[in-house]
C-alpha cells in the first residue's frame, strides 16, 4: 500500500508543469468544440463529423506521442473497463447489421470509439497533476459562458424565436448540453481552490446556462433539473455549515433565475412563455414512459419507438440488430434513432449490451455515492455531493435522451473519474502518512 501510494505521488510530482503549452491549448480547443454540434464536415452523414471529432483526433495523437516520449504509463479507471465491455458487445453486434444498415452502423461505431478515445486521452492528461484537472474545469466553465452568450445573442437577434440555437444543431441539443454544463459550473463553484473572482464569474454564468436549458423545451431535462434541485436542497440539509454556506448562493441564484424566467419574463418574452408551456407538459413525459397504449398519451412517439425496440429485441434477443442499426430500419416506426439510451442498447445490442450498460451505470452511480460518503467532513465534501447529484439527475435524463452521442456526457464522465482519482489519492496519501506516524 505504502509503495503504491509513494510511486503514484512520485509520478504525479514528476509530471508537474511538464505539459507543453500546445497540449494545454489543444485541450481547451477540444473543450470548446464539444459544444459546436452544428458543425458537420460530411453533409450526407446522419452523425456529425465536425470540429469536435477533428480536434479530438489531433489531441489524441499529440497526447499519445507526448506520453510515449515521456515514458508515462497509460492508465485506466474501473468505470472505463465497463466502457470497454460495452464497446466489445457493440463490436460483436455489428455482425447483426443488414447490408442496408452497415454504413450507418459503422459510422456510429467509429463515433463510439472516438468518444472512448476522448475519455481515455483526457483522463490520462488531466490526472497527471491536480492543476491540469482544475484547468479543464475552468476551461469548461469559461466555454459555457461564451456558448451561453452566443445562444442568447442568437435568440435576441431572431426576435425571440424558440428555435434559435446558437452553435448547437437545435434547441434540444442546447438544453441537454447546457444542463450537464450547469453541474460542472457548480463543481467549479464548490472546488476548494476557486478564487473569489472565479467564484463570482461562474456564479454570473450559472443563470446564462440555465437560460439555455429552459429555452430548449426539453421536458425530460426539466424533470432532471427538478430532481437535481431537490437533491441540492436535501444536500443543504445534510452538509456541514461551511459547505451549506458555499452551496446557498448558487442554489438561490438558480432558483431566482428559474423563477424570473417562469413568472416574470413569460409575460413579454416568447421563449419564457414557451418554457412555461413546456413545464406544464412535464407530467405527460412521465406518462409516456409508463403508458401501455397510444390512447393513454397525447403524443405516441415514445410508444412507437418502444414498440419497434421490442420487435427488434424479439427478433434478435442476444446481440440485437447491430450498433447504429435502428435508424430508418424496418423496426423504426418513426424513422428516428432510439432516443432512450436503455432502449437503444436493448434494440441494437440485445441482452448482452443492456447488461453491460446497466453494469456501467450502476458502477458509476455507486462510485459517486461512495465518493461523497468518503469525502464527508473534508474540503471535498460539497464538490463530491454536487458530482453525485449531477450523475444521478443526468441518469434520469438518459432514460429519455441519447447518452452515447451526448458529448457533454463524456466530458462529465472524464470530470468525475478524474476527480475521483485525485480525491481518493489524497485520502490514500493522508492515510499512509498517518500510518507512518503511528
Amino acid at each position: 500500500m505504502a509503495t503504491a501510494t509513494s510511486s503514484l505521488s512520485v509520478q504525479m510530482e514528476a509530471a508537474r508543469g511538464r505539459l507543453p503549452t500546445y497540449l494545454v491549448v489543444l485541450l481547451s480547443v477540444q473543450v470548446f468544440c464539444t459544444f459546436l454540434t452544428e458543425t458537420k464536415f460530411i453533409a450526407e452523414l446522419k452523425n456529425n463529423i465536425g470540429a469536435f471529432e477533428v480536434s479530438g483526433l489531433i489531441l489524441f495523437v499529440v497526447a499519445f506521442d507526448y506520453f510515449l516520449h515521456q515514458q508515462l504509463p497509460i492508465r485506466t479507471h474501473p468505470v472505463m473497463r465497463w466502457l470497454g465491455v460495452m464497446a466489445l458487445v457493440a463490436t460483436l453486434s455489428l455482425l447483426q447489421l443488414t447490408p442496408d444498415r452497415q454504413w450507418n452502423g459503422i459510422v456510429a461505431y467509429v463515433l463510439l470509439l472516438s468518444s472512448l478515445a476522448f475519455t481515455l486521452t483526457l483522463y490520462n492528461v488531466i490526472t497527471l497533476h491536480e492543476q491540469y484537472f482544475v484547468r479543464l474545469m475552468r476551461a469548461i466553465g469559461y466555454a459555457v459562458g461564451v456558448i451561453a452568450l452566443w445562444l442568447l445573442a442568437d435568440s435576441i437577434q431572431s426576435g425571440g424565436q424558440v428555435n434559435a440555437a446558437g452553435p448547437f444543431r437545435n434547441r434540444a441539443h442546447a438544453s441537454v448540453y447546457m444542463f450537464t454544463s450547469f453541474w460542472i459550473l457548480l463543481l467549479n463553484l464548490s472546488w476548494p481552490g476557486t478564487t473569489r473572482r472565479q467564484w463570482w464569474t461562474f456564479t454570473a454564468i450559472l443563470p446564462l446556462a440555465l437560460y439555455c436549458v429552459m429555452v430548449g423545451g426539453r421536458r425530460s431535462v426539466y424533470l432532471s433539473l427538478l430532481v437535481g434541485l431537490v437533491g441540492l436542497a436535501l444536500g443543504f440539509i445534510v452538509s456541514r455549515a461551511r459547505a451549506q454556506f458555499k452551496l446557498l448562493t448558487p442554489f438561490v441564484v438558480s432558483l431566482i433565475a428559474v423563477g424570473l424566467f417562469y413568472f416574470v419574463l413569460s409575460e413579454f418574452w416568447y421563449p419564457a412563455q414557451f418554457f412555461r408551456q413546456r413545464v406544464g407538459m412535464v407530467s405527460s413525459r412521465i406518462e409516456m414512459a409508463t403508458a401501455r397504449s397510444a390512447e393513454d398519451v397525447e403524443n405516441d412517439f415514445m410508444l412507437q419507438q418502444r414498440a419497434g425496440v421490442l420487435d427488434a429485441f424479439r427478433d434478435h434477443p442476444v446481440l440485437g440488430i447491430g450498433w447504429g442499426g435502428f435508424y430508418r430500419s424496418v423496426y423504426s416506426r418513426t424513422g428516428h434513432e432510439v432516443h432512450s439510451t436503455p432502449m437503444r442498447f436493448l434494440a441494437e445490442t440485445g441482452l448482452l449490451g443492456l447488461l453491460a450498460y446497466t453494469m456501467f451505470m450502476g458502477c458509476l452511480l455507486w462510485r459517486s455515492l461512495r465518493l461523497w460518503w468518503l469525502s464527508r467532513r473534508s474540503d471535498f465534501e460539497l464538490s463530491s455531493l454536487i458530482l453525485c447529484l449531477a450523475l444521478w439527475s443526468l441518469s434520469v435524463s438518459y432514460v429519455y435522451n441519447r447518452q452515447m452521442t451526448d458529448r457533454t456526457f463524456w466530458l462529465m464522465l472524464v470530470v468525475f473519474i478524474s476527480y475521483e482519482t485525485i480525491v481518493l489519492n489524497r485520502h490514500r496519501r493522508a492515510r499512509w502518512f498517518r500510518e507512518q506516524a503511528v
